[in-house]
């Protein structure tokens, strides 16, 4: 089987002809361009929750197979930290609103973080109000999407819980890729270490979407799958 590059609601069959241990990641992003039309300095592929970096890597180092599925991130204009910043300039609030334990925890962390440096903690303020300003309109739909999917039976049809899915997933991934492509300097490793608990906190709100959808689907279809524990993630 081949490689799937998943970009929005598009999908994208990729096959190389020679072991993956003998290809390159800059080789997968070279076929995540020519399929998407995005520029390559534009692109990242997330794979197992991570984004991969390391263009000399093989796609065998990452641990990919031959029927992995690859998240590809894009946009046509690379996201500024001062114009994030600047268009973010709102009251404080939680990087995160509060809706479980690990929630609350991750919007104080990302939120609470001061820097010694001004100028790291400038970078440190950008993320977290990307975050904000994505996860703060986005909480009533996602709200939604955990209640319809809190049960076996969805209280919503199948079409529309599909649009609520890929809706979710495609403004997440659309903040993921801002995050990412925040520049942080080197020597400030707070605000890198910030930038990736962002990353990470915004892959795992896609990852359940994702699980929560293929539960209600399997559900119906009539297929085992392991429906996420906690009602109410987000």
């Amino acid at each position: 089987m081949p490689i799937s590059l998943h970009y929005g609601k598009h999908r994208y069959p990729v096959v190389f002809d020679r072991p993956l241990s003998m290809v390159p990641l800059a080789e997968l992003v070279k076929a995540a361009a020519d399929a998407t039309h995005l520029p390559m300095a534009m692109i990242r592929l997330v794979y197992a929750g991570g984004i991969m970096k390391d263009m000399t890597a093989t796609l065998a180092q990452y641990g990919i197979h031959t029927d992995a599925k690859i998240l590809v991130l894009g946009n046509k204009q690379p996201a500024s930290a001062t114009e994030s910043a600047s268009s973010s300039a709102a009251p404080s609030a939680p990087a995160i609103p509060s809706r479980s334990s690990s929630a609350a925890a991750s919007s104080a962390s990302l939120s609470a973080t001061v820097a010694s440096d001004p100028r790291e903690q400038a970078v440190v303020d950008t993320v977290s109000n990307l975050v904000a300003t994505t996860l703060q309109p986005l909480n009533p739909r996602l709200d939604q999407f955990a209640n319809a999917t809190s049960s076996r039976t969805p209280t919503m049809p199948r079409n529309d819980l599909a649009k609520l899915k890929a809706e979710l997933c495609e403004r997440l991934m659309q903040a993921l890729l801002k995050v990412d492509s925040v520049t942080v300097p080197p020597g400030f490793d707070v605000a890198r270490s910030k930038r990736r608990e962002a990353v990470n906190t915004l892959q795992k709100l896609m990852d359940d979407v994702e699980a929560r959808y293929r539960a209600v689907v399997a559900d119906e279809d009539g297929t085992v799958e392991q429906r996420p524990r906690s009602p109410r993630p987000y």
